[in-house]
């Protein structure tokens, strides 16, 4: 066993080590070939008339900003094995994101392609993921917006201290400890600054 799970977790990331080369060499390959035919079509409707390279033009804009889109993704996609081939940890975070962009993606820009029914679940998923994306990693911060704290977590400690009315044995312990062990620790304090100070 003490042998065995090395092993495996080399072949975990010799496995993700070839998925993200294979997704670099993609990406590349994508890259080429997108910016190959965008400049095809551009070369061939020099010669067209205005209306017909509109119409060219505002096609290839949306096959081009699909495209630039899903190379981002990748991207991220390589982040996310490359930070697991490091680390061997998996960051959810990225990976939630991954998801929620792919899937916003897809409806955006390829709509076309998918059956109603698969846009609806492509939709509530990437709702359901947004959701607990934002209430998980942005929760506090959304918390804070909706009601607004004017004070930090140890002046709220304080407040409710403050409210907490001790027993009299333990306020005569406190009285007692303020009276006798602050003005000693400030003296031993004083004497190193001055010790350091000569």
């Amino acid at each position: 066993m003490e042998r065995t799970v090395p092993f495996l977790n080399g072949c975990i990331s010799l496995v993700a080590f070839i998925v993200a080369l294979s997704l670099v060499l993609y990406m590349l390959v994508a890259f080429v070939a997108g910016a190959f035919d965008t400049v095809l079509l551009m070369s061939e409707t020099i010669f067209m008339a205005s209306e017909e390279r509109q119409s060219i033009f505002s096609a290839l804009n949306g096959d081009f900003l699909y495209n630039v889109a899903f190379l981002i993704v990748l991207m991220k996609a390589f982040g996310v094995l490359t930070g697991y081939m490091r680390q061997h940890t998996v960051d959810v975070k990225a990976v939630v994101e991954l998801f929620i962009v792919a899937a916003a993606l897809e409806l955006l820009f390829n709509a076309t392609a998918h059956s109603d029914h698969t846009q609806f679940v492509l939709a509530l998923t990437a709702a359901a993921f947004f959701a607990v994306y934002a209430l998980r990693y942005h929760a506090r911060a959304i918390l804070e917006r909706l009601a607004p704290v004017d004070t930090t977590p140890e002046e709220a400690i304080r407040e409710v201290a403050a409210t907490i009315t001790p027993a009299p044995r333990v306020r005569e312990k406190v009285v007692k400890a303020k009276k006798e062990i602050v003005p000693a620790v400030v003296e031993k304090k004083v004497t190193r600054v001055r010790k350091v100070t000569r």
